[in-house]
């Protein structure tokens, strides 16, 4: 919470913020901010299909991908599709990525 010393107006952003962290809610509404960034950084409907975007942790975004040579393909462009989800989401701290085979449905 901001620091109580203060005794001037706050934004109601800071509370907000300081609620959804608070309450682990914070990385979920990163990856809702990543979704359209990820979808934009691949490019390739018929590869995004095969992922989903889980959560952000240490700026680290985890990618559930459904097929090994899915995710061998985006591991191949690890570097470049993390820096592209970066300069569309800045808001995100994506600084890389890391994919994991699971279910996406």
């Amino acid at each position: 919470m901001p620091s109580p010393q203060h005794t001037g107006p706050r934004r109601l952003g800071d509370y907000i913020k300081f609620f959804l962290k608070k309450n682990g809610l914070d990385t979920t509404v990163k990856v809702l901010g990543v979704g359209r960034a990820w979808e934009e950084a691949v490019g390739d409907a018929r590869l995004v299909a095969h992922t989903r975007p889980g959560t952000v942790r240490s700026g680290i975004l985890k990618i559930v991908v459904d097929a090994p040579v899915v995710m061998q393909e985006l591991n191949f462009r690890r570097r470049e599709l993390a820096k592209k989800v970066a300069e569309l989401a800045p808001t995100s701290g994506v600084r890389d990525l890391r994919f994991v085979i699971g279910s996406i449905g």
